[in-house]
């Protein structure tokens, strides 16, 4: 007797009026969103008032500008399926590398880095985006590749492709961005499965090279890291030793948190209010908060 054949059934197709319709968008993860925005623009009213001589909503404009722009570009992305992503992972990857190696070229130094390509309305920064686009390419690579075992080979490639954007990063400089992309790397890897004996031979690798060329390298006189670098991966050690320059923005975010307490001080909250608090409206903002 021959054995039936399953049935294949077909998802019908979803006009564009369904494709566009927001009844699909995720409520909780909408009414976050919202929720951290209002906070967020409430927290810049309140702390940059004097920033800006003249301008006391110039950050609440701008900020409440991006957000109008996140949400609808967020609402866009929902309506893309992800999934085809896996096929534009050259073209991401090869954007991503191309636009941060164009700052090293033509970027604008900002306090000693050139992170920021200058745009007419605003100004761009590649290593930002790169978090999210390193995510996407980097994990359709390793997919391609994830039904199969993990060569030692194949495991140097993918951390090479991970790692190529954040040599980059670190030559702007910018430590604590090509920090954060070393880790997507690594992280990405290590949830497909690549084998804990690859981590180990290739830390141990790395370590070693490290090593060998600090040695030879303080030996010749070449500084791998810049003065005010290593202050800050030193200065929490003792935060009293250079109040006024290295420990300054640790001590001036100590003392906000510290006088807030639970509830704050608002108006009289003077680590804010006399600017104190260094970037107030980006790095420090959780000082602020407290």
């Amino acid at each position: 007797m021959e054995a039936a054949k399953p049935s294949l059934t077909i998802a019908p197709r979803r006009s564009l009026a369904e494709r566009l319709s927001l009844t699909r968008i995720d409520g909780v993860m909408l009414g976050a969103a919202l929720g951290l925005i209002a906070f967020s623009v409430f927290t810049l009213a309140t702390s940059t008032r004097s920033e800006i001589a003249g301008r006391p909503l110039f950050f609440v404009e701008r900020q409440s500008l991006y957000a109008v722009a996140g949400i609808a570009l967020m609402i866009a992305l929902s309506r893309i399926d992800y999934t085809r992503l896996r096929e534009l992972r050259l073209t991401i990857y090869a954007a991503m590398v191309g636009s941060i190696a164009l700052v090293l070229l033509v970027g604008t130094a900002v306090r000693g880095s050139n992170r920021w390509i200058d745009l007419p309305f605003f100004q761009f920064e590649p290593s930002e985006l790169a978090k999210v686009l390193l995510c996407v390419s980097l994990a359709a690579f390793v997919y391609e590749r994830v039904r199969r075992p993990f060569g030692l080979r194949q495991t140097v490639g993918f951390l090479a492709l991970g790692l190529a954007p954040a040599g980059l990063v670190f030559l702007q400089p910018d430590l604590g961005t090509g920090i954060v992309l070393v880790a997507i790397a690594l992280a990405i890897l290590f949830v497909a499965g690549i084998p804990w004996q690859h981590f180990a031979a290739i830390g141990a690798a790395v370590v070693l090279m490290g090593a060998s060329a600090y040695a030879v390298g303080s030996a010749a006189g070449v500084q791998f890291l810049h003065g005010y670098q290593q202050d800050r991966l030193t200065a929490f050690l003792h935060p009293s030793d250079d109040p006024s320059d290295a420990s300054y923005q640790v001590n001036q975010a100590v003392i906000a948190v510290g006088s807030g307490e639970e509830v704050g001080r608002g108006d009289d909250a003077t680590q804010t209010e006399l600017l104190f608090l260094p970037e107030r409206h980006t790095d420090f903002i959780y000082a602020v908060i407290g």
